[in-house]
C-alpha cells in the first residue's frame, strides 16, 4: 500500500508546485496572492505532515523555507533561510550571479 501512496502523494506535490510554487531547481511560493488563502497553505502543510508520517515522505523539489512555512506557518522562518531558498529556488547561472552580490 506504501508504494501506491507515494505515487498519488508524488502526483499531488507536482499539482501543487506546478500552480503554486516557482523555481528551476527548488520550489519556493510563488508571490502570494489574495486568491491563494491562508487555508490553502494550511492544507499544504497537513497535507506534507501526514504525507511525512505515513509514508516518510517529503517532496525533495520544496525549498527548505517552503517546508518550514508548510509545517510551521512561518514561525520558524529566519531572514537567512528565507535567503538561501530563494538563492536555491534559481537556476544555475542566475543563481552563480546573485551569490556573488
Amino acid at each position: 500500500m506504501e508504494y501506491f501512496e507515494i505515487i498519488i502523494l508524488s502526483a499531488l506535490w507536482k499539482t501543487i508546485i506546478n500552480k503554486y510554487y516557482e523555481g528551476k531547481d527548488q520550489a519556493a511560493q510563488a508571490v502570494l496572492s489574495p486568491t491563494v488563502t491562508d487555508t490553502i497553505w494550511a492544507a499544504i502543510g497537513r497535507i506534507l505532515i501526514q504525507g511525512n508520517r505515513q509514508v516518510d515522505y517529503l517532496p525533495r523539489k520544496f525549498a527548505t523555507a517552503s517546508l518550514l512555512f508548510g509545517i510551521h506557518n512561518g514561525d520558524a522562518l529566519s531572514e537567512t533561510c528565507l535567503l538561501k531558498s530563494w538563492l536555491a529556488s534559481l537556476g544555475g547561472f542566475d543563481r552563480h550571479l546573485m551569490g556573488e552580490t
